[in-house]
């Protein structure tokens, strides 16, 4: 390997744990960060350190994270949804978020 390549394990254990963790990581930040603003953006989260950046766009968000943590196993999501993209189906919501202008920023959680 040269130029700052690094080999990933991909078989199916290693993608059901880097899942795992990924989800694990998510669950403890999903309260901080599944609101009203962030609905629909991609959260991108290096499941070693437990770093996350969110963006609308997930290169962005990936970007950001890899210049941070070259060698990290990075994860995406789409915040609130169940996939982060879908083809010839429909994104399913995980969450709402309330519409009382009290509280704009209040998700509940299915």
């Amino acid at each position: 390997m040269n130029g700052g390549d690094y080999a990933v394990d991909t078989s199916p254990a290693a993608l059901n744990e880097l899942d795992q963790r990924a989800q694990a990581i998510y669950d403890q930040i999903r309260s901080q960060i599944e609101n009203r603003a962030n609905i629909g953006k991609i959260i991108v989260i290096d499941v070693d350190s437990g770093d996350y950046e969110i963006d609308d766009r997930g290169i962005e968000a990936s970007r950001r994270l890899r210049n941070r943590h070259p060698h990290g196993n990075l994860y995406a999501l789409r915040i609130g949804y169940t996939a982060v993209e879908v083809l010839g189906g429909v994104l399913q919501r995980t969450s709402q978020c309330s519409e009382a202008a009290s509280a704009p920023s209040i998700c509940s959680f299915r």
